[in-house]
């Protein structure tokens, strides 16, 4: 099995990130890298902004319109409210423009920065794989702390990384890997896994919430155990995760966050919102029983 492993660290009072590569194969590097990736430019930072407001603005699922004002999971400073498209209907041109940004971005990086031997790396990986036919994984690692950043600028996380010319028609898998420094506990594979899955605000969004929920029963076929929980308040949910040990949780809904990414919000239901952070004590209790 091949891994390729990408780790971008912001440049202390630079403009840009450090940028390690790394290969393996079962395990042992095989190829290594080393380069520079410049700044997030504006135009990624406006094609970003301009794809969240249109998904944003999108609207509610259609409704009746002598009703009640809808009620969308959205962020408060934008205004204009349609209820006349369902919110998994955005914008084509503002994924186009964003995705073309993206691409730009990480394509036509100038060559002296040695970023073109991170893609040589990474392309050398995908061919191995390809030969055998199987995934290649891919871990992307990023040290982008903006605690301290109040110019609202775009976190390395939320770019849509599946989107990037050299993963497209590829069999890749794609995960975050926690910030170096972060300390993880060891997993401890169970006899069969036990599933949560949170089931919140579905409005508009009906048929890929039960796709979601659809496809993770099929791991019953693997001896796993599925629960539902649909639904949700936050005392249940709070509840639930404190009496119980799962090993994997999955939330299928509406969420939002904030405009730098540092807090998010579940929305359990068309009209309760709920801080992600109130559930940290919560969820380290499951995590301590192996989540």
């Amino acid at each position: 099995m091949y891994v390729f492993r990408l780790q971008l660290i912001k440049v202390r009072g630079g403009d840009g990130f450090q940028a390690f590569a790394r290969t393996e194969r079962d395990g042992t590097p095989i190829r290594q890298a080393n380069g520079f990736l410049p700044a997030i430019p504006p135009g990624l930072q406006q094609a970003f902004d301009n794809w969240r407001s249109s998904y944003i603005s999108s609207g509610s699922a259609p409704r009746d319109p002598s009703s009640d004002p809808p009620t969308r999971f959205r962020d408060l400073r934008i205004q204009a409210i349609s209820t006349e498209v369902s919110p998994c209907l955005i914008d084509d041109n503002s994924d186009r423009r964003l995705q073309i940004a993206l691409n730009n971005w990480l394509d036509d990086t100038p060559v002296d920065g040695n970023w073109r031997e991170i893609i040589d790396c990474l392309v050398g990986a995908k061919a191995a794989e390809e030969a055998s036919s199987k995934p290649l994984r891919v871990l992307l690692q990023f040290s982008d702390d903006l605690s301290n950043d109040t110019s609202n600028n775009l976190r390395l996380s939320r770019l849509p990384w599946r989107s990037w010319s050299v993963f497209q028609n590829s069999n890749i898998e794609i995960a975050f890997a926690p910030p170096e420094g972060s300390h993880v506990n060891p997993y401890r594979r169970p006899r069969a896994a036990t599933i949560l899955i949170i089931v919140g605000n579905r409005q508009g969004i009906e048929q890929g919430i039960q796709k979601d929920i659809d496809n993770v029963r099929r791991l019953e076929n693997l001896n796993a155990k599925v629960e539902v929980f649909d639904p949700p308040s936050y005392d249940d949910l709070r509840t639930k995760l404190r009496e119980n040990s799962y090993e994997i949780v999955i939330f299928s809904g509406h969420s939002k966050s904030n405009e730098d990414g540092t807090t998010g919000w579940l929305a359990l239901s068309n009209n309760k919102d709920v801080d992600i952070s109130r559930l940290d004590e919560d969820l380290s209790v499951v995590v301590k029983k192996g989540l």
